[in-house]
């Protein structure tokens, strides 16, 4: 596999092309366009003097907000420093002999397990990344985790509910644990979470983020939910100051506002299926059915997406070239969906380079 990295990283591609920074298109990560939100930044500006004050210990007056929002009790909610740390405390508490990741999907899941030295047994994401084959459940060991992204990332394929009831009821059968990446989840139409069975399966943990919906990756917000028992053990092994005051302060504003998510599904609903109809039109291109706030494509032709990365960037565009996701190579790429604007100088651009290649 070729080195981790991720999207986002506006600096180093400022630096390599000599492009300040504010006049990059950064369609390589995928955060919400309509975000940050204007209260959120009116309650930071207000607030910002109680950075000289130490945050709340383990965030105790949001877990409230949380679970009356996300329908769970407050026992299963822990607050993190964006949802990697929680990934990482996760696997240090647990420290699992063998995990199970899917391909291709989020990097982070590897380090994870490599962190605390777990054997990794990959199995692919099969029929246009859309199916997987859980026949290793029958044999699975105890104490195992299975990694599961839901909208996986980088595809934006999508497990269905009655899938992933099955795969966690049999994972519990054998005492293993079953993470589920729920961090496009509110980009969805229809709600898929699976958040709530929890409640009848002490084998689940739900992975969430606040920062891709609510544009706010610099400041990391992040939860996990999972059994009582285990959320109790992770309290003791964490930092107990691990969510800025910042953060803190902005939850309830975030979490209590689904109006905010609502209008972020019917943009989305909309914009997708343009951009999709749109790149469709374009030679030489694959697009996968998207379902979350990106797409998905693979190039037929001759040209490679590192070759279609620098032209984008001599353009002041940031695409996410996915060569180096496990099982994947030079001929895939994501993009964000962002704004409409920014949207249709990509799709030109786009166009552009396949239309002259020929």
């Amino acid at each position: 596999m070729n080195q981790i990295n991720h999207g986002g990283n506006i600096g180093y591609y400022a630096k390599k092309y000599d492009i300040s920074p504010n006049l990059i298109m950064d369609f390589s990560a995928n955060i919400n366009p309509l975000g940050p939100k204007e209260s959120t930044l009116r309650i930071i500006s207000e607030q910002i003097y109680q950075i000289k004050h130490y945050p709340e210990t383990d965030s105790e007056s949001l877990k409230k907000i949380a679970a009356d929002t996300l329908n769970l009790c407050e026992e299963n909610i822990i607050f993190g420093n964006g949802a990697t740390e929680l990934l990482f405390l996760l696997m240090h508490y647990k420290k699992p002999a063998n995990v199970y990741i899917p391909y291709p999907t989020f990097s982070e899941y590897e380090l994870a397990a490599k962190a605390v030295q777990a054997n990794i047994h990959f199995f692919p994401l099969t029929d246009n990344f859309q199916k997987a084959d859980w026949r290793f459940l029958e044999n699975i060991e105890s104490g195992s985790i299975i990694f599961i992204c839901n909208p996986n990332n980088p595809t934006g394929s999508l497990f269905s509910k009655e899938t992933l009831k099955e795969v966690t009821s049999a994972a519990k059968e054998k005492n293993a644990f079953v993470m589920i990446d729920e961090s496009f989840i509110d980009f969805l139409e229809e709600s898929n979470s699976m958040r709530t069975e929890i409640k009848n399966n002490p084998n689940i943990i739900i992975l969430y983020s606040l920062t891709k919906i609510y544009s706010i990756p610099g400041l990391r917000l992040g939860m996990m939910m999972a059994d009582p028992l285990l959320i109790k053990e992770l309290h003791k092994i964490k930092d107990p100051w691990n969510v800025n005051c910042l953060a803190q302060l902005i939850t309830k504003d975030l979490l209590e506002d689904r109006d905010f998510i609502i209008n972020t599904k019917a943009y989305f609903y909309k914009e997708r299926k343009r951009m999709v109809d749109a790149l469709q039109k374009v030679p030489d291109l694959i697009l996968y059915p998207p379902s979350a706030n990106y797409i998905f494509a693979e190039i037929t032709g001759l040209q490679t997406a590192s070759e279609l990365q620098e032209y984008l960037i001599q353009h002041k565009i940031m695409i996410r070239n996915c060569s180096n996701y496990q099982g994947l190579t030079d001929k895939y790429f994501r993009i964000a969906i962002k704004n409409d604007d920014e949207n249709d100088v990509l799709i030109k651009h786009i166009s552009d380079f396949f239309t002259k290649k020929k």
